[in-house]
């Protein structure tokens, strides 16, 4: 499938093989025969980008790589996210009006298991990507704590039992606070050291019983050979391998933690250009070996591994079937908001009957800017005699499924005692 070009590697703890190349053979996995074998698919910095400019189906042809590979190693197959996962700059609207809804049901559908925490997770107010919200996979963190509580915010990590192997996550954010680029959204949360979390989340899962740990780390690198992500892996301890993530620039290589060792570090594209792929062996004698490559699909192939620039792109119907809902969703909600009439609104004297549903199925809520003068119900209380004009917005909030679009009316309110034809 691949031509390989390997290096090999041999840390001084614990025997490691590490190859590094353009691609490994996938066969397929036999559960409980021989060596165990453990393939982590990781997506770093998705930023919400299900579908491109182009209408390209990027989500839909990952998913279907994701299940030809899951398919290779059914027991042994774990599928991660690298935070960044729905927000971001540039967005496209099926992420940012369904404030990462629509990609967390994709990644539903991926099986995905876990995800770190990116900086743009914050973007949207950080409860809005982990409360009330349709995922069906925790968030790691082993370094963001509440400054109001002092405790973490998220669990630090969690444990997989794959083929009998039990894995540990642990999950970390970039302590970088100038990457949390929208004001106000980190103020209430504490960023510890990175390496000094992780650690202390790696030995509570090896006294829990994980067999191996696998930080899953939000940093970046600047060279192949240094950056904020060197820097954290520089103090690990107890860690065998590292996914990083937020440079959107392949890296494939090792790095020296605090004893020494070379581990090994993998850090994939942004935007759904690659899938991240990490494969460990575990002998008999629970020595480790790893096989990485970043797998390409921003390709034209028509051939696994499927790319979503092809001309006749494979893909999965189910994925696809997921975004088209959403799609479908957004545009009601769109044309309910366009139907929207209030009617003559720059000389208000009575109540105003603001609509709660539109024909496309879609709710509708209001927020009123004043509403000691006009409340979300639509009910007026007209300034006193004498007094002057009271104009303020209304909002409209219309909501179909994930998708909220928003449309806003400025509308004035005449006092009491002044008489207008209506």
């Amino acid at each position: 499938m691949f031509t390989r070009e390997a290096k090999r590697w041999v840390a001084t703890a614990t025997v490691l093989t590490l190859i590094v190349g353009g691609g490994l053979p996938f066969k397929k996995v036999e559960a409980g025969a021989g060596p165990k074998v453990i393939d982590i698919l990781q997506i770093p910095d998705f930023h919400g980008k299900l579908i491109d400019d182009e209408n390209h189906p990027i989500a839909a042809v990952m998913g279907k790589n994701i299940e030809e590979l899951k398919n290779n190693n059914p027991a042994g197959t774990l599928v991660l996210g690298g935070g960044d996962n729905y927000a971001g700059r540039y967005v496209p609207e099926i992420s940012e009006l369904t404030r990462g809804a629509a990609v967390m049901r994709v990644f539903n559908a991926f099986g995905m298991e876990a995800s770190t925490v990116g900086n743009h997770e914050f973007d949207w107010g950080l409860e809005t990507i982990y409360k009330n919200v349709p995922a069906q996979y925790p968030l790691l963190a082993a370094n963001i704590y509440s400054r109001a509580t002092g405790k973490r915010v998220f669990e630090p990590y969690k444990i997989f039992k794959k083929d009998g192997v039990k894995i540990a996550i642990v999950g970390a954010a970039t302590e970088d606070y100038t990457q949390y680029e929208v004001p106000g959204t980190i103020d209430a949360y504490e960023l510890k050291d990175i390496a000094s979390e992780v650690n202390a989340a790696a030995a509570d899962a090896r006294a829990k019983g994980a067999e191996i740990v696998v930080a899953n780390i939000h940093e970046e690198h600047d060279t192949d050979t240094n950056g904020r992500i060197f820097d954290a892996v520089a103090g690990l301890k107890g860690v065998d391998a590292v996914l990083g993530a937020h440079a959107h620039r392949d890296l494939n290589t090792t790095a020296k933690d605090a004893n020494g060792n070379n581990i090994p570090l993998l850090i994939g594209r942004d935007r759904g250009q690659n899938i991240v792929h990490m494969q460990i062996t575990v002998a008999a004698d629970k020595s480790l070996s790893f096989a990485n490559e970043q797998i390409p699909i921003k390709t034209e192939s028509g051939v696994f591994p499927y790319g979503w620039l092809a001309a006749q792109p494979v893909i999965s119907t189910n994925v696809q079937a997921i975004i088209d809902d959403e799609l479908a969703d957004i545009a009601a909600a769109k044309a309910d908001k366009i139907a929207i009439d209030l009617g003559p609104v720059s000389e208000v004297t009575k109540n105003i009957k603001l609509p709660s549903k539109g024909a496309n199925g879609s709710k509708i809520q209001w927020i009123s800017s004043n509403p000691n003068v006009i409340e979300n119900n639509g009910h007026v209380r007209r300034p006193a005699k004498g007094s002057e004009d009271v104009t303020l917005t209304l909002t409209a909030m219309v909501t179909k499924g994930d998708a909220t679009v928003t449309q806003s009316f400025s509308v004035t309110v005449k006092p009491k005692g002044v008489k207008v034809d209506q």
